[in-house]
């Protein structure tokens, strides 16, 4: 059967038990949900890890002023990255930006230089550049492992709404990198998403929570339920390409 990857979001140690008991493959750990996430503290990182055995991706981002960092944002980044990885993280979300929304070559390799084997992730913030489509072969030359795309609307984006982009970035990646669907993905409309767009990775934040917000706590159930999902989406997207 085709690969999925279930990721949740969490914020606490109880998100994060819930998220690995209800079957997420992993977890992204980030603080200030409700500013789209910032760099989780040491203390929480370590009390996750030591809680559950799914992988485990920090969110590193200083502020949430812009995604625009200076030289001293971008050492205290590379100081974040160190201290997680002694913690047994297994990934960082990152994403540094230009004024002009490019992406900022220098600050993400300082990133990269830093996390070592360590793989970096991509957020939505590269949805915001002028020219996604070039923007994702600068993030494949890069080396970044995965992206989350709501299909070219960033932060705002809704998947079930621009799945003909999503498609668009599945033709042109061709498994060069991972795409993780991001943006509005829900239990009741998952099969869809993932079986037009041919995308079986899905990363969700509200829609695994109660109440459905970013205030909201992750609901082990609503994990399990959306995992039944995306394995029952995978084998009917698996069964139409066999049979196409």
């Amino acid at each position: 059967m085709m690969q999925a990857m279930l990721e949740v979001v969490v914020e606490t140690v109880e998100d994060a038990v819930a998220a690995h008991n209800g079957g997420a493959d992993q977890v992204e750990v980030k603080c200030d949900y409700l500013e789209y996430g910032l760099t989780p503290t040491a203390g929480m990182l370590a009390e996750i890890r030591s809680s559950v055995s799914c992988r485990i991706l920090s969110m590193v981002r200083p502020h949430a002023r812009s995604f625009v960092y200076s030289k001293t944002d971008v050492a205290a980044m590379v100081s974040d990255i160190q201290r997680a990885e002694s913690l047994g993280v297994d990934g960082f979300l990152v994403g540094c930006l230009t004024p002009e929304n490019e992406i900022d070559i220098d600050a993400m390799q300082a990133l990269k230089d830093a996390a070592g084997e360590v793989a970096l992730h991509f957020h939505l913030a590269w949805e915001s550049t002028p020219d996604p489509i070039s923007t994702l072969e600068q993030l494949i030359e890069l080396g970044i492992k995965s992206v989350r795309t709501s299909g070219g609307q960033g932060t705002q984006g809704i998947t079930t709404q621009n799945q003909q982009q999503l498609k668009t970035y599945v033709v042109q990646t061709t498994g060069r990198i991972e795409l993780f669907l991001a943006g509005g993905i829900r239990i009741n409309n998952l099969v869809e998403v993932v079986t037009s767009t041919g995308i079986c990775n899905v990363h969700t934040g509200s829609g695994v929570r109660n109440p459905e917000t970013r205030t909201g706590t992750v609901s082990e159930g609503k994990v399990r339920r959306l995992c039944a999902e995306l394995q029952s989406a995978c084998q009917k997207l698996q069964g139409d390409q066999h049979n196409g």
